[in-house]
């Protein structure tokens, strides 16, 4: 079962109401069962008990034991050790491997093989155990411990995957104990007995690598008999042998990396030899601490054809040569490695991919250096082909491959330059503001605007000092210092607003009035501004910078030129003192130390250049800090009741706060409660805009505690929805905001690019000149980065690459842009794709910044590719896209793309590569695909086509001198009956050898036996070019003299034939006897063929055939080859007479319909002595006789096929009546179409079909089928029409929900998951999720707009709103295109299983073929097709064409 809680359900009969349940709290804990690992024991480790340290070795023989290491929690089993050591209440119950008993207990000694936790208190340990059973193959296991534990979970590590793809924990293989003989005849046919343990049918033996057959009802569970087969034609450099390999080592001795190779010649005799040893698996880690050197030998063997790469890891140096040539002589590759490696996947450590067919073979050595610590060396081997996925194996890859984007991301450069500067004297530029009112205007109030900064509002009583210090704070942005002279004029007052700075032309102020009924604002320039070339400002979009001394160093404008790039806040939202409790702004130089929650910098902030995402807590006692370092202390609620902060994004309406309240309840008494409250608010978001508010915690605090007397807040909350950022964040003990003035007055946005903030600016003065290269680097590829700009100053040329300013003087300014910021990818690519069955489909116009599931659900719409899983990486001016097949295993075809549609950087490519080859990686290899190596010929067998282990002697000998010889034999040609005789060597005598001479099957009987001369005489067998085998028992087939061909031809003798008469007319069965008949061979009477009856008799000494008609005349009876050509001849064997010749002279009737039955008139002469003497028959079927006379027969006829037949009257199988004298012409029968009408019909059926022809019979038999599928019930029959009704011709396909989700595996993905249907086809839906919570639990499905919509489209299917967990649902498809389906959300409100599948359904020319049916019988016609066709849209009403439906409806031509 999977992680999670599942819920109770009881049946007695019906099934009981799951709500009922607990006393209707079915989810209560007494009706519910969790299942976490937790609870469970596992397994970690499974190995066989070797007798050398070796610590991963799976496969064994039945009877091995077998170690466990995991959570075993218990060593408690039956009455053994009942002692609980660490207090767990649980034992063993049992343990299986594949089905069967794995016995803890030792028989002999009645103790366990082993049972150990780690500790006293552990519930991790090892236990061994005995499997019972002998089958070979692979198994899986598991162990059930008592009480709520259960079974045990294995690691998906233990999994491995065999060649053949098996997943399993454990393979166990059969033994070879011993072979006899151990010496042979080159030639093959040496009887050989082979012994071992655990031998089945499945049983394959090879011998030197060439097959032997295993002889008749030989096989037992200990033994087995074979016939070897020649000896191999080319010796190879290695015979393959036993399962394994050889690991050798040496603990003395030591080599440099680059004298790794030496190794390989190392002597067994050195004195620091440590043996050789067969391990199972191409990987082994020495347990040894000092320097030493090791080696591997062995043979790959590949277990199916497909491409192979191979890779080598070791600790320290090591390498491995493979020699993969049809001998295996010469090194095909070589992977080396210099130093300790602890991963396979290094390129250097990898061969390149090798194609190799199913048995090919790869010999190869290994050698490994370890100069300290423990040492080891492996290797892998990866395979393409596998339906398997990395779910079920960690042996297993999921193909993934990258569409991969390429540019190079260049920031925007820009060039400032002053040229021929001169100072000036400069006017300082005057704004005046007058206020006027001309009655009272207590209700009226003005503020002003400069640069985007706004002052809070003023009655036109101002004083001038506060005139002049709240436009000081306005102006102040920009780094003005500005005078303020205040004047009484009439009904009003009048300020003069000095600039001091003499930088130029400042902006004029603007201004807003509130309540104005009475109050009328001016603002002019009295005095415009004429500046002194001491100081510029920059301008970036409508952002300017305080005044910049001319010539200022680098450092200084780049410092000016970063404030443009910040969010400009009024200390108002800012403010410090005793009156506030805390204050974030989350900037670099303030205090960021215990945040929960992101810095974020790629977010435009409300103020400065950063704001802080998705915190779960905005306040924490001793974690959050002030600016001066001290950490935040509990504060008093009724002290600073007030919190203000910005946000942007979406959080609950809620304000968690934690801390001690002290109230009165409502009788009175005091009370104290530490606890979290959430305080409901009433708050606008927005997810792209910044929001300011400000809430009172005393008057929120009201709902949960009207008689609050103090409170204490330890940490205050915020809970995310979705994304959401936070910035100036205020506790204090006063509103901060003026009366009627909202955060955004007091705040200017940053200058952007693109909308994108701006991440840097770095300027580098070209020093001495005052020449400026500046740097902008923005977040998001954000691009379009505004040129700079002199302020106070109308440029006197602008273009989107400069701005220049000159002026009177001859001093001049210009901004460059010298290189554009890379912009981001945009537009559209095509995706390609080819499945497994070569099925090509293109995804057009997808996004290039499409969402990740987006992408999914599209891949997963295309036929053949199955669940995805899409990663998106890089960055947005180069998007990567990593595919993953999650459940359609195996090595894929290269996915193409086009990028016609793609904009973005001047140098932007797109491809795809490969970045995980899917299949099977065997690492290390596992024995199955290993074998020894040896110099001599090997005896191998394999039992389910697992390699055995030999633990004795398997090596056998092909002797040339224990080979018999044959020199020479006569004659090479004869027949069954002919004497050979034979010269060689070895014969033996018949006292002393069991000989058998073969010419191919025929055996040839001694005649004659010595040592060097044998007789023998042909029996009978097949003629033809056969094989001349000498077998001599217990030494084998005798070779053949080099300079001679062991072919006999073998021919055929014709002996006899029977009868030797016949009549002229034929049709009587000739018996031919002789020898070395074959099945190619044709018989002759006369010049005419005898056409061969082989199902009535056939055999090599018998042929039957039909006699042809002849002449009066006697003839030779031959026997050709299939070119005609003479095989054997019996001349003047056969006589034509017509003494007593049957003749016909009439017959009646002489037509039929197909299906026969009527009586049959036949009129003669010779008809025959009795009734038995005669049979008629018409097209090979029998017409039963009713009436006969040897003049007058009636029979009734047959049911046979439409045409004209004869009739042939067989008279005491001599031969067939006469039909030529008396011109009889046979029967016709007729069952003929000639055509049909109407040709159009509905898809759906319902049509009318009038069928024209003849012999048409109203029979239950007669059927019309127009496909192979669709029926056209029959209405009426006369005997040249036919009536019926067409049902419906289009097909049903079904969907269920038993495909395979990545994570949830069977039951939660639609199978198929696509779907391609015609125009018309019905698709019907089942679904049953049983096992499954039925709280909100269901299937349901709906089509909708796209691959990743959530909701019906209202254009095709919906199986309705409510969700079932067994349901059905059906729908036929009228209308061409592509259509999602979608499960809607199985798990209710969690939202995290669902399922998708698309329908393509396509309108296209299909064609029907007709049928037409009597008694089994098709009609002779040419047979008519359909296609299909839209009719015109002028079908409007139904009932009034038969089959019309309006248009855009599939009709059928017929």
């Amino acid at each position: 079962m999977p992680q999670g809680y599942f819920y109770v359900k009881v049946v007695s009969g019906n099934e009981v109401a799951y709500e009922t349940n607990c006393n209707n709290n079915p989810q209560h804990s007494y009706c519910t069962i969790r299942v976490h690992p937790h609870y469970g024991p596992d397994m970690r480790t499974i190995s066989k008990v070797e007798p050398i340290q070796y610590p991963i070795s799976k496969a064994y023989a039945p009877g091995d034991l077998i170690r466990v290491y995991g959570r075993i929690i218990t060593q408690a089993y039956g009455s053994n050790n009942q002692t609980i050591l660490n207090g767990r209440d649980t034992s063993f119950r049992r343990v299986y491997v594949n089905g069967h008993s794995c016995e803890l207990i030792n028989p002999d000694t009645q103790d366990f093989y082993r049972m150990q936790l780690n500790s006293e208190t552990s519930i991790y340990g090892t236990f061994h155990c005995k499997p019972l059973g002998t089958f070979i193959g692979y198994s899986n296991m598991s162990f059930i411990l008592t009480n709520s534990y259960g079974r045990s979970v294995p690691h998906k590590a233990l999994y491995q995957v065999s060649g053949t793809d098996t997943v399993h924990m454990i393979q166990t293989y059969a033994e070879i104990t011993g072979i006899s003989p151990k010496v042979g005849s080159a030639a093959g046919g040496t009887l050989l007995t082979i012994t071992g343990k655990h031998f089945d049918r499945s049983t394959k033996v090879f011998v030197g690598g060439v097959p032997c057959k295993i002889t008749n009802n030989s096989i037992t569970a200990t033994s087995l008999t074979c016939v070897t087969g020649p000896s191999p034609n080319r010796k190879p450099y290695r015979y393959s042998g036993s399962r394994g390999i050889y690991m050798r080592w040496w603990n003395e001795t030591s080599v440099g990396s680059a004298s790794v190779g030496t190794i390989f010649n190392l002597h067994e005799n050195k004195s620091d030899y440590q043996g050789q040893h067969i391990i199972q698996q191409a990987g082994y880690q020495w347990n040894y601490d000092d320097e030493f050197v090791g080696s591997f030998e062995g043979i790959f063997v590949a277990p199916q054809t497909d491409n192979y790469k191979f890779y080598l890891k070791s600790d320290d140096a090591g390498r491995v040569h493979f020699h993969c040539g049809e001998l295996l002589e010469n090194e095909t590759f070589a992977i080396i490695s210099s130093r300790y490696r602890s991963s396979y996947f290094h390129s250097h450590l990898q061969s390149d991919w090798i194609s190799m067919k199913k048995g090919q073979q790869c010999y190869f050595k290994a050698a490994v250096v370890d100069w300290h610590g423990q040492g080891n060396m492996y290797i892998a081997a990866h395979r393409q082909k596998t339906t398997l996925t990395a779910k079920q194996s960690d042996q297993v890859f999921n193909e993934k491959q990258r569409i991969d984007f390429e540019a190079t991301k260049q920031a925007e450069k820009q060039k400032i330059s002053f040229n021929l500067w001169n100072v000036e004297s400069g006017i300082e530029e005057k704004q005046t503001v007058r206020v006027v009112c001309t009655q009272s205007c207590s209700n009226s109030q003005f503020r002003l605007i400069y640069n985007g900064m706004k002052s809070t509002f003023f009655s036109y009583q101002v004083s001038r000092s506060a005139f002049e210090s709240e436009l000081r704070s306005v102006v102040g942005i920009s780094g003005q210092t500005i005078k303020v002279a205040k004047t009484d004029i009439t009904n009003g007052k009048e300020f003069v607003i000095t600039f001091k700075g003499k930088g130029g032309d400042y902006p004029s102020i603007t201004y807003e009035v509130r309540s104005n009924e009475n109050m009328q604002v001016t603002v002019s320039e009295s005095v415009k501004g004429v500046p002194d070339f001491k100081t510029f400002s920059m301008k970036m979009s409508s952002r300017i910078s305080h005044p910049i001394g001319y010539n200022a160093s680098g450092d200084v404008l780049q410092t000016e030129l970063m404030k443009l790039v910040s969010a400009h806040c009024s200390p108002i939202l800012l403010p410090s003192g005793s009156s506030v409790a805390a204050l974030f702004n989350y900037e670099d130089g303030d205090i960021t130390e215990g945040l929960a929650g992101q810095i974020k910098k790629d977010v435009v902030p409300f103020c400065g250049r950063s704001s802080l995402l998705n915190p779960s807590y905005i306040y924490k006692s001793g974690t959050t800090a002030h600016v001066s370092w001290e950490k935040h202390r509990d504060f008093s609620i009724l002290t600073y009741p007030k919190i203000c902060f910005a946000h942007r994004g979406i959080f609950k309406p809620e304000i968690g706060v934690t801390g001690s309240f002290q109230y009165t309840d409502n009788e009175g008494r005091p009370k104290t409660q530490t606890t979290t409250k959430k305080l409901s608010v009433s708050v606008t978001m927005s997810r792209s805009a910044w929001t300011y508010s400000c809430f009172d915690f005393s008057t929120l605090l009201q709902v949960h505690y009207p008689s609050l007397v103090s409170a204490s807040i330890r940490e205050i909350y915020l809970y995310q929805v979705e994304s959401f950022y936070i910035d100036a964040l205020y506790i204090g003990k006063n509103n901060i905001l003026p009366n009627g003035v909202a955060a955004s007055d007091l705040r200017v946005a940053p200058a952007l690019a693109s909308g994108e903030p701006i991440s840097n600016i770095v300027v580098q003065k070209m020093e001495p000149l005052a020449v400026y290269d500046v740097t902008i680097e923005t977040y998001n590829c954000g691009h379009m980065v505004p040129l700079f700009m002199l302020a106070y100053s109308p440029p006197t040329t602008q273009s989107s690459v400069k701005i220049e300013n000159k002026w009177s003087n001859g001093n001049n300014g210009s901004i460059y842009r010298v290189v554009e910021a890379t912009p981001p990818m945009r537009g559209t690519f095509d995706l390609m794709h080819t499945s497994a069955d070569g099925f090509q489909e293109t995804l057009k116009n997808i996004q290039v910044n499409t969402t990740v599931l987006h992408f999914q659900n599209l891949l997963e719409s295309l036929q053949g590719f199955g669940k995805a899983k899409v990663e998106k990486s890089g960055s947005c001016h180069e998007v990567d896209y990593t595919i993953e097949w999650l459940t359609n295993g195996g090595s894929k075809t290269l996915l193409q793309i086009n990028t016609t549609n793609i904009l973005g950087a001047p140098d932007l490519v797109g491809s795809v590569r490969k970045i995980s080859y899917g299949g099977t990686f065997h690492a290390p290899i596992p024995g199955d695909m290993l074998r020894l190596p040896y110099k001599e010929p090997q005896v191998e067998v394999l039992v389910n086509n697992i390699p055995s282990l030999c633990t004795g002697n398997c090596q056998f000998m092909f002797s040339a001198d224990r080979t018999p010889m044959i020199q020479s034999f006569t004659p090479n040609t004869g027949s069954s009956g002919t004497v050979v005789s034979i010269s060689g060597s070895k014969f033996g005598t018949p006292s002393s050898a069991n000989l058998t001479v073969q010419i191919g099957n025929a055996s040839c009987l001694i005649t004659s036996h010595t040592d060097t001369q044998l007789q023998c005489q042909i029996s009978n067998g097949p003629a033809g070019s056969h094989h001349l085998n000498v077998f001599v028992h217990g030494l084998g087939r005798a070779a053949i003299n080099k300079n001679i061909s062991n072919q006999f031809n073998l021919t055929a003798n014709l002996i006899s034939v029977h009868p030797v008469t016949g009549f002229t007319s034929g049709g009587a069965l000739l018996n031919l006897t002789g020898t070395g008949f074959i099945e190619t061979y044709k018989v002759y009477v006369g010049a005419n063929e005898c056409i061969v009856n082989k199902t009535d008799r056939f055999a090599s000494r018998h042929i039957m055939c039909v006699i042809p008609p002849g002449t009066l005349s006697t003839v030779d009876v031959s026997v050709k080859d299939m070119n005609g050509n003479i095989v054997t001849t019996l001349p003047s064997a056969f006589t034509y007479s017509n003494a007593n010749l049957p003749v016909l002279t009439s017959i009646s009737p002489t037509t039929s319909t197909v299906i026969g039955g009527s009586t049959l008139n036949i009129t003669g002469r010779n008809l025959g002595s009795i009734i038995s003497d005669v049979v008629i028959t018409i097209a090979g079927r029998v017409c039963p006789i009713i009436s006969w006379t040897s003049t007058y027969i009636q029979c009734i006829l047959p049911s046979v096929p439409h045409g004209v037949h004869q009739v042939n009257v067989l008279v005491q199988e001599i031969g067939i009546a006469d039909l030529m004298q008396n011109n009889i012409s046979g029967i016709s029968y007729t069952f003929s179409v000639d055509q049909l009408s109407p040709q159009h019909g509905s898809i759906h059926g319902g049509s009318i079909i009038t069928i024209s022809g003849h012999g048409f019979v109203n029979d239950p038999t007669l059927t019309v089928l127009l496909g192979n599928h669709s029926k056209c019930n029959v209405q009426s029959v006369t005997s040249n029409m036919i009536q019926c009704k067409v049902t419906s011709l289009a097909r049903t396909h079904f969907i269920n929900n038993n495909g395979i989700h990545p994570v949830y595996g069977s039951g939660f993905a639609w199978n198929p998951q696509v779907l391609r249907i015609n125009v018309g086809d019905k698709v019907v839906w089942r679904w049953n999720i049983q096992g499954t919570p039925s709280n909100g639990w269901g299937i349901r499905v709906f089509s909708t707009a796209g691959p990743d919509g959530e909701e019906y489209d209202n254009v095709a299917f919906n199986s309705g709103p409510t969700k079932t967990q067994n349901g059905y649902y059906q729908y036929i498809f009228v209308q061409p295109g592509t259509y999602h389906a979608f499960s809607g959300y199985i798990n209710g409100k969690d939202k995290t299983v669902w399922m998708r599948g698309t329908i393509h359904v396509t309108e296209k020319i299909q064609q029907f073929p007709l049928h037409v049916k009597l008694r089994g019988i098709s009609a002779h016609f040419l047979a008519a097709r359909a296609h299909r066709q839209k009719r015109s849209t002028s079908c409007t009403a139904l009932n009034k064409v038969p089959g019309c439906v309006p248009g855009n409806t599939t009709w059928i031509t017929v």
